[in-house]
């Protein structure tokens, strides 16, 4: 074959193999559709309404220990009551370990909307920004995107291995057993978690204010389509007077308010 024909297709290939790497090239903005934020600017926005008080997620557990857990005596996906940071193994709930005992009784931070559905399609957690040096991924979105991180009005306190086994997954509705945890009313199966029936609203509303708050800014969307009308339906049950008292002691803490959590709490 021709020397001179192969040289096109040569670079025909090169020309086809880069565009289809998922790699973002920040000096010349090229790459896969991603959201070309490098700070979080919006903080100096009079209109913005999100947390712009807690400066890293760090900070954000350490103030809810030393505010005891702002009231809240339960973790979010059991109903397990805990006691510096830890759940009895004889905890009423019935919780069993799936398979990290460790963890499992270990109470963690949960982030209702995952932060990496916060800003996993930012160039932060894609590829890393030059403020991160050599960090990427949630090491670098955690610089550039701290308060997002550090929201109190999305933190709530876990069992760790459901934290885990939670991770970024969408809520849903699952039918069938829900025996993966010994009594905990908890699923998680195909990428979907499913909860007990009385934290549905307070996760319900946790998205409803990220969607308010920080969608317009990040430009992307945190409730799906799918979703909006099982949140809808979720906002409908009642909250708790534990998850109310919660929510009166955060918007005097962080000075921001989830409006429609605290109007269902009749608190604004």
């Amino acid at each position: 074959m021709n020397k001179l024909f192969l040289i096109p297709l040569f670079l025909i290939f090169i020309a086809v193999s880069c565009t289809s790497r998922k790699v973002i090239d920040y000096e010349s903005n090229k790459g896969f559709s991603h959201v070309d934020i490098t700070g979080e600017y919006f903080l100096a926005d009079p209109n913005f309404l999100g947390n712009k008080k807690i400066k890293n997620f760090s900070q954000a557990k350490k103030i809810i220990k030393d505010h005891d857990y702002f009231g809240i005596t339960q973790e979010i996906y059991c109903g397990c009551e805990f006691k510096k940071g830890l759940i009895s193994p004889d905890a009423e709930c019935g919780i069993r370990p799936r398979k990290n005992e460790t963890r499992a009784y270990r109470i963690e931070f949960e982030h209702i909307v995952p932060f990496e559905n916060q800003v996993g399609h930012t160039a932060a957690w894609l590829n890393g920004t030059k403020e991160c040096g050599d960090k990427h991924g949630r090491k670098c979105a955690s610089i550039v995107f701290s308060h997002m991180e550090a929201d109190l009005w999305n933190l709530w306190p876990s069992a760790g291995e459901l934290n885990a086994d939670r991770s970024n997954y969408s809520f849903t509705e699952l039918t069938g057993p829900r025996d993966q945890y010994g009594k905990c009313d908890f699923k998680v199966e195909d990428r979907k978690a499913a909860p007990r029936d009385s934290v549905k609203a307070l996760i319900a509303y946790t998205y409803m204010y990220f969607q308010k708050t920080y969608a317009p800014y990040l430009k992307t969307n945190y409730i799906s389509g799918k979703n909006e009308k099982l949140f809808q339906a979720w906002a409908k049950l009642p909250l708790t007077v534990e998850q109310c008292r919660w929510a009166r002691e955060v918007s005097k803490v962080q000075e921001n308010q989830n409006e429609d959590l605290l109007k269902a709490c009749h608190l604004k």
